[in-house]
């Protein structure tokens, strides 16, 4: 068995997605679903139960016949999503600056999604 990625409680940004509208959606770990099948996985894999930070940006899932649903909760693969934990990019910021790496700040401008 493999390591997962998040834990319940985790605020994690989706990485990879089979529908390219769900990448870069930020979802918080609220439960469980285990290993079940997945789309096109040949096998079971790690799903957790997750609600978008957003109502702005749902989940699309794409059912059998083609057609899509927007939702704001739902399942999304252990391996489709990476965690965001504050503590964890200090440590990994004071390592940056261990290694004298320069850091930059960069101006941030907000984007509509279409």
């Amino acid at each position: 068995m493999s390591r997962l990625f998040c834990k319940v409680g985790d605020l994690a940004v989706t990485v990879e997605a089979e529908l390219p509208i769900n990448l870069g959606n930020v979802v918080k770990i609220v439960g469980v679903s285990g290993y079940q099948n997945w789309s096109t996985f040949g096998g079971k894999i790690f799903l957790w139960k997750v609600e978008v930070a957003s109502s702005e940006r749902p989940l699309v899932y794409e059912n059998p016949d083609g057609s899509t649903e927007r939702a704001l909760s739902g399942r999304v693969p252990d391996h489709y999503l990476r965690p965001i934990r504050p503590d964890e990019l200090e440590s990994v910021h004071e390592a940056d600056e261990d290694l004298g790496l320069p850091v930059r700040s960069t101006e941030v401008q907000e984007v509509e999604y279409v």
